[in-house]
């Protein structure tokens, strides 16, 4: 009886059709005419989902495609930039980005931090950039001014579009290294065999200890008299 049922699900797979209810009246046809419509139903829930799934996957590619075309075609917000007010050194125009470079810079030449040059308001606790209550910012533009002279008149910098020069010779850090105040340092005195000569500085006085003997060549006679009779 199984397998007569079996044989009856066997026309319904290959063909795809609704079985023939009719094709056989013996003991096996009820079981023919259940497994046939089962089937049916099966295939057709199974084709259904797959139509679902394809058609859901398009709608979310269409719906992701319009979301990023019209992410793009949206005009970018900009960060608002600080407005930049007491500059006496620096260009009128320049940009915001430009002068915090400049200032990170200067800060790591120094090998200082914002507040070396900048007063705290002591209301907000905030950095005043604007303030000029430190003398060590008056210091920081006469520097900033001297480097702009040295370099155009020895290195031959021209300024930029900005009025920046494009080309430094020397910068902060050449004579800071790192150092809030650059260290003045006199070099060592290096003679060679014999010292310094005498008379000079460092060296013995003249009929000294190591200089020549008085009244002999190179030195003056006895008593400092000039010799008489020539």
């Amino acid at each position: 009886m199984i397998s007569s049922a079996r044989q009856g699900i066997q026309p319904a797979q290959q063909s795809g059709k609704i079985p023939v209810l009719s094709i056989n009246t013996g003991p096996g046809s009820i079981y023919r005419k259940n497994s046939g419509i089962i089937f049916y139903i099966y295939s057709i829930i199974k084709k259904t989902n797959m139509h679902l799934k394809k058609q859901l996957l398009v709608t979310v590619g269409a719906i992701a495609l319009i979301a990023v075309s019209v992410a793009a075609s949206l005009p970018q917000q900009q960060r608002e930039e600080p407005k930049l007010v007491n500059l006496k050194v620096f260009p009128k125009n320049i940009p915001y980005r430009v002068l915090d470079h400049a200032m990170d810079e200067w800060a790591a030449s120094l090998g200082v931090h914002c507040n070396f040059c900048h007063a705290r308001d002591a209301q907000t606790g905030k950095m005043d950039f604007a303030s000029d209550a430190k003398p060590e910012k008056k210091a920081a533009r006469e520097m900033f001014v001297m480097e702009g002279k040295i370099n155009k008149k020895f290195f031959g910098s021209q300024k930029d579009s900005l009025g920046m020069f494009k080309i430094t010779g020397v910068n902060c850090y050449t004579c800071h290294n790192g150092k809030s105040h650059p260290e003045v340092k006199v070099p060592e005195e290096h003679h060679g065999p014999g010292g310094p000569p005498p008379g000079g500085p460092g060296g013995p006085p003249p009929g000294g200890p190591g200089g020549p003997p008085t009244g002999g060549p190179g030195g003056p006679p006895p008593g400092g008299n000039p010799p008489s009779g020539k």
